[in-house]
């Protein structure tokens, strides 16, 4: 039995480690041209449909409104937490600031960072922004102080309101 534990033990610590290696990918490496993409996604990353790029309002638990921001980037230094500045613009206002750490991991599949979960907090109501285009801006300053920036214009979508 006490085999059994260890081994159990074993395979909890060694399966993360399996899962986070990243392979020799160039990419998830500084050293080229970096490039940044904004996407959504809570529990992982998920790029935005180029055809209708939209984000969900979320109703958050303290009482505030979101967007979900995921972010995708090539040749950035992840080896150490990064800074991000976000901004959202809503009819030339801007509506949404947050300013997050971000540790971004490589995503052994696409060969490419990856983070997600960066809350966009509106000072708006739901009723307000359901069915509004918005602009977000994210810029991105990674261990060795590249900073990469990228924009995107996408609808606000709210099932709850709509």
């Amino acid at each position: 039995m006490l085999d059994t534990m260890k081994a159990l033990r074993i395979a909890l610590v060694a399966v993360p480690l399996v899962l986070t290696a990243c392979p020799t990918s160039k990419t998830c490496l500084p050293g080229g041209d970096p490039e940044l993409t904004i996407g959504t996604g809570i529990i992982e990353y998920e790029p935005l449909d180029p055809a209708d790029p939209a984000f969900l309002t979320v109703h958050g638990p303290q009482g505030g409104y979101h967007a979900t921001i995921g972010l995708e980037a090539v040749y950035l230094d992840a080896s150490d937490l990064m800074g991000a500045y976000m901004r959202g613009v809503i009819d030339g206002e801007e509506l949404a600031v947050s300013s997050p750490w971000l540790q971004m991991r490589c995503n052994p599949y696409t060969e490419t960072l990856q983070t997600w979960n960066l809350l966009l907090i509106w000072d708006a109501t739901p009723e307000f922004l359901a069915g509004k285009r918005t602009h977000i801006e994210v810029e991105v300053t990674d261990a060795s102080m590249t900073t990469v920036s990228a924009s995107v214009d996408a609808r606000l979508y709210d099932p709850l309101v709509e």
